[in-house]
């Protein structure tokens, strides 16, 4: 499976949840080397390889940690919603309003980096889950 990391692109997370979740393939346009762009910041490389890599995913897995820096995120959200790729948003700001828009676009919502996590296992897993 295909999982494009939508979210800010200054921490940590994605290298958490691709270390948590076998089996899959995680895309995300910082994780290939960077060329220089438009205004110095690699917009006119980021947006191509966003449209392409979100385009190829069967799922988008999102976190939403501060309430800056999201013009991007709400992008992809809203280009995988139009594609009806599934999106898992993990809000870890629900007390600001402006998220709710992302939230809409989402197929499931969650509050913390874990519950996210778990959804994800449920989704990649192989079959069903026997209780032994």
């Amino acid at each position: 499976m295909r999982i494009y990391l939508a979210g800010n692109m200054h921490t940590d997370w994605r290298e958490k949840v691709a270390s948590a979740i076998g089996g899959c393939e995680f895309l995300w346009p910082h994780k290939y080397p960077k060329h220089g762009g438009s205004r110095g910041k690699g917009a006119d490389v980021f947006f191509p390889r966003d449209v392409t890599l979100l385009k190829s995913a069967n799922l988008v897995f999102c976190v939403i940690e501060d309430e800056g820096r999201n013009i991007g995120t709400a992008a992809e959200v809203g280009m995988a919603y139009a594609w009806n790729k599934p999106v898992v948003l993990v809000n870890l700001c629900p007390d600001i309003p402006s998220f709710y828009f992302l939230e809409k676009a989402s197929t499931t919502v969650c509050y913390s980096l874990e519950d996210g996590l778990e959804i994800l296992r449920f989704l990649t897993a192989d079959g069903p889950v026997s209780a032994a």
